[in-house]
């Protein structure tokens, strides 16, 4: 199994590989303007932490608000983060628009009540040889939205921790948790080669699952979201498959497991495919397995199969966004910490990333955070100012 590393040849390397203008919405709505029929405009009394854009998106599902056209440093693929907040149930989505390969969609996001929350979707393969266009749009017609904190940051994309994902060395490194209803093996899989299935000897009484062998980064991980993507074949259409990520440290201690939403197939005899993405509340992480959950529906005889399964997730490295000076007058102590770290004034925007400039956690309107949770060693904390004063700090975790 291929592992990625990153290497950065200083801890407080920072890197500006995009030129995006005006993300914060401090003071106006420069650099931003209307997409497909919106109306936009500054909102100096909603913010994270002062002042937004308030898009009010026309009869389309492709109206929002788009930044102006930038230019990145590196070919490769992105993060693009931004604050939203709106109407419970409704939908929004960042894509970017570049000449040759056109629009990149991201992931769409559905919002969970009405208080500010984040959303974090890669794009991938992002050219240099020509600017980016990014939009933020609502897939809900006729909806308003705030957007607040959008970034446009390089990423690090790890693709390569599912083993024989596609089958074509039979089960190797696959197994089934529990034989208690069904039995594992092969089958003909999507378009020729090999697939797995399981086979049910009785209507199913408990969950099973296809288990992937535990992939092991050799580092500590942190990121916003997982996503997966497999193809489900099932001779029952009540069969429900789900996505289960289960997360380690690098002693092999259960972190705890992710579990996505559940979907079914048509029983027609065809592949289908199946995505998806999972939000990560679980950071940081050194180890992953990817399990294939049959949670329930399967009946005496059924066969339920999968193939070409790839999982993928990118985490921002440790930059400094346009326009921010090193220079903001702050303190954090103690150092070294234990639990607490307290800051010496309030602080809009504190960020705060290993070693290896992996961002693992964000806080809004700080002056301490609690560091109780994480492992011994070195991190960098970035602090910026509501006026775009910036200063970092290293500090050691006890």
């Amino acid at each position: 199994m291929k592992k990625i590393t990153l290497f950065l040849f200083s801890m407080v390397a920072f890197i500006s590989n995009a030129q995006l203008s005006n993300g914060d919405f401090t003071s106006d709505a420069s650099g931003w303007s209307v997409q497909n029929a919106s109306t936009i405009s500054f909102a100096g009394s909603e913010g994270q932490p002062a002042g937004s854009l308030f898009v009010e998106a026309a009869s389309s599902t492709t109206s929002g608000a788009k930044a102006n056209s930038f230019s990145v440093t590196n070919a490769g693929d992105y993060i693009i983060k931004f604050d939203v907040k709106g109407v419970d149930g409704n939908k929004v989505q960042a894509q970017i628009w570049q000449s040759g390969p056109g629009t990149t969609t991201g992931l769409t996001y559905t919002l969970s009540g009405t208080e500010w929350q984040q959303v974090s979707t890669t794009m991938k393969g992002v050219l240099n040889s020509t600017n980016v266009s990014l939009r933020i749009i609502s897939k809900t017609v006729d909806a308003d939205f705030y957007i607040d904190n959008v970034t446009f940051e390089e990423a690090t994309t790890e693709d390569a921790y599912v083993s024989n994902g596609d089958f074509e060395n039979g089960l190797t490194d696959w197994s089934q948790n529990t034989t208690t209803d069904s039995s594992i093996g092969t089958v003909t899989g999507n378009g020729g080669g090999t697939g797995a299935a399981l086979t049910f000897s009785q209507d199913q009484t408990a969950v099973t699952y296809f288990d992937n062998a535990v992939y092991d980064f050799g580092k500590d991980i942190s990121t916003d979201n997982i996503e997966i993507t497999f193809d489900a074949k099932s001779t029952n259409a009540a069969v429900e498959y789900q996505a289960v990520f289960k997360l380690l440290d690098d002693e092999d201690n259960n972190l705890g497991s992710l579990s996505s939403g559940t979907t079914t197939v048509a029983a027609d005899g065809g592949w289908h495919s199946v995505s998806f993405n999972k939000p990560n509340t679980i950071i940081p992480f050194s180890k992953i397995q990817v399990r294939i959950k049959i949670k329930s529906g399967a009946v005496t005889n059924d066969v339920v199969a999968i193939d070409n399964v790839t999982s993928n997730f990118s985490y921002e490295t440790l930059s400094l966004s346009d326009g921010q000076r090193q220079d903001l007058k702050v303190e954090v102590y103690p150092n070294p910490v234990n639990d607490v770290l307290y800051i010496s004034k309030d602080i809009a925007l504190v960020e705060l990333y290993n070693v290896l400039g992996q961002k693992i956690k964000s806080y809004s309107n700080a002056n301490s955070i609690d560091t109780s949770n994480l492992r011994s060693g070195s991190y960098i904390v970035k602090l910026i100012s509501e006026d775009g004063l910036s200063a970092s700090k290293r500090i050691f975790k006890q």
